[in-house]
């Protein structure tokens, strides 16, 4: 990060110094629908903001900010289609150039995962996939308090999730991440027994979180769309909603009369493309009963949903739904769906694989360890349901 910060031009060639990249680069969506991409870092010291890219290596074109911040976060605007590269610029040197995943021309390929915080994630298998996007199912950190910081200043505590970014650069750097929050994305303070408790235990509104990813929407819920393929993914902040009210409350109210439930009818009661995949960090035979049922209501107006709940991997099917469930670290306690069709015990994750023009989509439950392909079915587009 120091050689980001102080590079110069060479005296003796004339040419700029090439930059090393900073440890933690990652790329996210701002908008509805993929027509730019947010390039984000850190620095150690306040700089600008500058982000050179283009069709080829060269990256001619360039996107700034002269505001010196130590969090950059650079909007750059995507081509309809073909290859993207972007460089990072300090004091007119550059990093190498970066090869952005990009939007395909045939076949979209998103890849899901939960439950970062408690798994060391070999990403191998997901990497050759070559996915277009990742999403997420929540607790990408085991939580935010530690090492001296806890309660209110654990609030805007970045390290967690930047040791997590700056881990796996081969995946952050080329490939744009969707997160869903979890309970543990915005822990500012141990658990503990209820009984103790003085204070909040999480951070609802998840500063943390929306400092680091530039989300469309509110952050904390989100809509995006593909509209070439005619998919859109909806992030809910679903999660140990029984606490509710409490002081372990960590979740968004998601009751008769929210917002977020207004918001999600608003989303899935309009127009919409072919495939809705709904995203949340809940079990979901708890999300069966929520609001007297209005959110699974809403939910069959979709495709699928999908969860990083349980520490296990999971296709339920009910009335017509299919249900997902997916982990880093699946070998934990299993919560058996009761129309569970396949369940294991395996690290895991998804992959959802839409074919221009389909009228399907397949959904892969694959083994982290090598990629196999452990539960596959396919899709229908939606379907709206009678109220």
């Amino acid at each position: 990060m120091k050689a980001l910060l102080g590079a110069v031009l060479s005296a003796g060639m004339g040419m700029a110094v090439e930059l090393p990249l900073p440890q933690a680069v990652w790329l996210t969506y701002a908008r509805n629908a993929p027509t730019h991409v947010q390039v984000n870092w850190v620095t150690a010291q306040p700089c600008a903001s500058t982000v050179r890219y283009g069709a080829d290596e060269a990256c001619v074109q360039r996107a700034e900010d002269q505001s010196p911040v130590t969090l950059h976060h650079v909007e750059v605007p995507l081509p309809a289609a073909g290859d993207f590269y972007y460089r990072l610029e300090s004091g007119g040197a550059v990093t190498a150039p970066v090869k952005f995943a990009g939007l395909p021309g045939e076949e979209l390929r998103v890849a899901m995962v939960a439950d970062w915080g408690f798994a060391g994630a070999d990403v191998s298998a997901i990497l050759k996939d070559e996915p277009h996007l990742l999403v997420t199912g929540g607790d990408h950190v085991a939580g935010l308090h530690g090492n001296g910081t806890a309660g209110d200043a654990a609030k805007t505590n970045l390290v967690p999730h930047l040791k997590l970014l700056g881990a796996y650069p081969a995946l952050f750097r080329h490939v744009p991440v969707m997160p869903v929050l979890g309970n543990h994305d915005r822990e500012i303070r141990p658990r503990g027994k209820p009984e103790t408790l003085k204070d909040p235990v999480y951070d609802v509104e998840a500063n943390a979180y929306r400092l680091l990813f530039p989300l469309p929407d509110d952050g904390w819920k989100w809509r995006f769309e593909v509209p070439a393929f005619g998919v859109r993914f909806v992030g809910l902040d679903l999660n140990h909603v029984q606490d509710l009210g409490t002081l372990l409350q960590t979740c968004h109210d998601y009751r008769e009369a929210s917002e977020q439930l207004a918001w999600y009818r608003g989303v899935m009661e309009g127009p919409g493309p072919r495939f809705t995949l709904t995203l949340n960090n809940e079990k979901s035979s708890v999300v069966q009963g929520l609001a007297k049922g209005e959110w699974a209501r809403l939910m069959r107006r979709g495709t699928l949903t999908a969860t990083g709940f349980g520490y296990f991997a999971e296709r339920a099917e009910r009335d017509g739904l299919p249900w997902f469930n997916t982990s880093l670290n699946g070998k934990g306690t299993v919560y058996k769906d009761p129309a569970s069709r396949f369940i294991a015990s395996e690290n895991s994750y998804l992959l959802f694989r839409f074919k221009k023009g389909s009228a399907t989509v397949r959904v892969e439950i694959k083994r982290l360890a090598d990629g196999q392909v452990l539960d596959a079915s396919e899709w229908p587009q939606a379907r709206p349901s009678p109220r």
